[in-house]
């Protein structure tokens, strides 16, 4: 798959809460929040596509999402990510090595 797949395909395992999914595409990702049973109304989806540089076997993502659930203790909660992440390429297609995601100011 492309770079900008894996990063599409990464979002929508996250906006699924598919924890198997998020972990093929990105082996190092902490699932713990999308696996939280308390929280409900979970959504994940991108707001600016991927822009994408390719360096050989290593690629660099720029891309915006939305995260946004519901929690009993602190209610809904709908944030904006402006994301960073390191990709590389195996054997087996390009993998996410690292991302970094903040709230957009």
């Amino acid at each position: 798959a492309r770079v900008q797949q894996v990063i599409l395909q990464y979002i929508q395992a996250f906006d699924a809460r598919d924890a198997n999914a998020a972990r093929r595409l990105y082996p190092g990702v902490d699932t713990r929040a999308m696996e939280a049973k308390q929280m409900t109304n979970w959504s994940a989806k991108i707001i600016e596509p991927p822009v994408v540089t390719v360096r050989g076997s290593s690629a660099e993502a720029t891309f915006t999402y939305e995260l946004a659930f519901f929690h009993p203790q602190t209610g809904m909660s709908r944030t904006t990510l402006e994301a960073h992440a390191i990709l590389q390429r195996g054997d087996d297609g390009w993998r996410i090595q690292r991302l970094d995601a903040v709230p957009r100011r």
